[in-house]
């Protein structure tokens, strides 16, 4: 079908149409929310720090100050890796995977930030999140450099581990009990001292968060780790035999599984948004709406693609 090459750089273009304004404009939307308004959540986490008792006011400032910090490496995060997408989407040929494992990149870090700054929960709730959530970020870290060989790296491996033992103990003075394995060191469980059971840590899978996050897109984890992780039932649809009856396979990209780490990309800076927004005071919704209609409209032109493709070999 000689209309089919003219087809789909038509719907890349419309790809490229919708995820650049995106973007380009989330890194400025998102500096729009950064002072705290009265009231708002962030405000509340700082007074209910400094409300504790004397000797937990600073360690729970430390950790929150820490925990604004991971959140906003989230947010670079998204942001670098939509204009990583965005890029990959100005090449010829259309890549076949990249975009894939890009989006899923950014749909976990708005999954992680969502559930830090969840305004839905209490800050006691919050400040264990945080908490947990730095011990896991040095526990991989610790895995990693006691892998370094230690003759090239004297000390790396020593010095993480100490900075994960002060964070261990910044934690305790806070009024969280942590559970430590006897061997390892590393930390297991965390609960307030006044509960009696422990909660992991972390306290909550990434694939449950992202589940619950993107209700809306079944799967969509799933999806993303098959090519992140280079599983065969996420790459066949992209490899094929060549037109010209070689034997070599030809790995292409596809426009409608493009498409889908397009919305999941879009929908990511809607989570940040909205997120960050609401927990910093701010109503989102009106940097939300543009956003939200970039991506439903993609989901229709989308759903039309795929009924147009189904039509053309007969099968709808």
């Amino acid at each position: 079908m000689p209309a089919q090459p003219d087809l789909e750089q038509r719907v890349v273009r419309r790809y490229r149409n919708a995820l650049r304004p995106a973007a380009e404009n989330l890194p400025s939307d998102l500096s729009s929310f950064m002072p705290g308004a009265g009231g708002s959540t962030y405000e509340e986490d700082k007074s209910w720090a400094a409300g504790a008792l004397h000797k937990q006011r600073v360690p729970r400032s430390r950790i929150l100050h820490a925990s604004m910090q991971h959140c906003s490496h989230k947010m670079a995060n998204v942001v670098d890796h939509l204009a990583a997408i965005a890029s990959v989407l100005e090449l010829d040929p259309l890549r076949p995977y990249s975009p894939t494992s890009l989006a899923r990149v950014a749909v976990e870090a708005a999954t992680g930030l969502r559930y830090l700054l969840d305004t839905s929960v209490d800050p006691e709730e919050r400040f264990l999140r945080a908490a947990a959530l730095l011990m896991e970020s040095f526990h991989y870290e610790v895995k990693a450099t006691r892998e370094l060989p230690v003759d090239r790296y004297p000390g790396v491996a020593d010095g993480v581990e100490e900075r994960l033992a002060k964070l261990v103990e910044q934690v305790t003075r806070s009024g969280l009990d942590v559970k430590v394995q006897p061997v390892s060191r590393q930390p297991s469980g965390i609960r307030w001292t006044t509960t009696a059971s422990y909660r992991s840590v972390p306290p909550a899978k990434v694939t449950d968060l992202v589940r619950v996050t993107f209700a809306d897109y079944p799967a969509l984890y799933q999806m993303g780790s098959g090519v992140a992780h280079s599983m065969s039932w996420m790459l066949d649809d992209n490899a094929r035999l060549p037109e010209d009856g070689g034997e070599a396979v030809v790995y292409a990209g596809d426009a409608y599984t493009t498409g889908a780490a397009v919305i999941s990309a879009i929908a990511s800076a809607e989570v940040v948004l909205s997120a960050f927004g609401r927990y910093m005071g701010h109503d989102p919704e009106p940097k939300l709406v543009l956003y939200r209609r970039r991506r439903e409209a993609m989901d229709t032109f989308m759903n039309g693609y795929a009924a147009s493709r189904m039509r053309s070999v007969g099968r709808l």
